[in-house]
């Protein structure tokens, strides 16, 4: 059986938020760091914390504060995709990391400021990957998730979230390998490479609906941690309202032995649970099948576009795109015929303007 606990916490202020964080750990006793230990949260984008698109930092300060007095060197850094070009400090600002940092008397960072390297991996898809060093120079890895849907893999949790301790371009890879089960078992892969000692989820305030960054905050009220990443996952799942076994990354993982994919294996301590039903990602896969299914998705389209009105013209979805089909001229172009239909470009979007949207079957039917 994996150990998951699970608190209730109602709102993002510092007290309630330590509280609720000290409770957690302490069903979790066997938490053994040594002397460096990294905090990794999602900082997908420098946004501020009321969106929901990043990890909360009074959940990333209260974590620093459980362990300060237990390791010598803690960081906190992440390795977000793509951001604007000299940014990284408004990354670290917005997203309120910075004030932690300085607050706590400790160091925050890109991953990827101390290097990257290759790793070769036997993985299902991917045989080698390029990966932050600091995650193989630090001893402890805390993996620090936000509640959150996903256009390609329905949630963004625990196991997703390592996902961004490797290079843009190893990104690029997985995502260009054809379909979104390939994906989930590519990070899945990853996961087992760098497998946190432990995985804190920030369910406070989550987000549904077209995540991980343009969805609508939704209140959940919980924190949750295991050193199961996996398990982690399976609990968000049923609380979110989504059958576990609908999340490919959670039944490959399951399937290969990383962790358990099944609530008849998993331990929840703490508080009890409810369903608190969260929107799916309009992008999320079409049920049909047959000859029904053949001509549907001819008519059913769901598709990244662009709203020049909010359109900065950055290019950040140009350079995150995988199969290189935008081009700046000097607003983004989508070429059709190279599409994958990632929705890589509305994820990494700073403003919106890259938005998914319907064909008129698609909206008649209810997708």
């Amino acid at each position: 059986m994996s150990r998951v606990a699970v608190v209730r916490c109602s709102s993002y202020s510092r007290e309630e938020v330590e509280g609720a964080i000290y409770r957690l750990l302490s069903y979790l006793p066997d938490l053994q760091p040594p002397s460096r230990l990294l905090v990794k949260p999602n900082l997908i984008s420098p946004v501020e914390p009321d969106r929901a698109v990043t990890t909360h930092p009074e959940v990333i300060r209260a974590i620093v504060r459980y362990f300060k007095d237990k390791v010598s060197d803690i960081v906190i850094a992440d390795n977000p995709g793509f951001i604007f070009d000299g940014q990284e400090d408004e990354l670290f600002v917005r997203t309120g990391v910075k004030d932690v940092a300085d607050a706590e008397g400790i160091r925050y960072a890109l991953l990827r400021s101390s290097g990257m390297e290759s790793i070769r991996m036997d993985g299902k898809h991917l045989k080698e990957i390029v990966l932050s060093k600091m995650v193989g120079e630090v001893g402890f890895i805390v993996n620090v998730a936000k509640m959150k849907t996903h256009v390609d893999t329905l949630i963004t949790g625990a196991v997703k979230n390592i996902f961004g301790t490797v290079a843009s371009g190893t990104r690029r890879t997985a995502h260009m390998l054809g379909n979104r089960k390939m994906l989930a078992e590519s990070i899945v892969d990853i996961y087992r490479v760098v497998m946190p000692q432990l995985s804190v989820m920030d369910a406070v305030v989550g987000m549904e609906g077209n995540g991980p960054s343009h969805g609508s905050p939704k209140k959940a009220g919980y924190l949750l941690a295991s050193a199961d990443g996996v398990a982690l996952d399976v609990v968000a799942s049923y609380i979110m309202g989504f059958d576990p076994k609908e999340v490919d990354t959670i039944t490959y993982a399951d399937a290969i032995g990383v962790g358990k994919g099944r609530l008849d294996e998993i331990e929840i301590v703490g508080d009890s649970i409810d369903v608190v039903p969260f929107k799916r990602p309009d992008s999320w896969k079409l049920k049909m099948s047959g000859i029904i299914g053949a001509i549907g998705y001819r008519l059913v389209r769901i598709y990244p576009s662009l709203d020049k009105s909010s359109c900065v013209k950055c290019g950040v979805c140009a350079g995150a795109c995988p199969a290189e089909a935008i081009k700046m001229q000097p607003y983004p172009v989508i070429d059709r015929n190279r599409c994958i239909y990632c929705f890589t470009c509305n994820e990494v979007c700073p403003t919106g303007a890259m938005e998914i949207k319907k064909s008129l079957a698609a909206r008649v039917l209810g997708y």
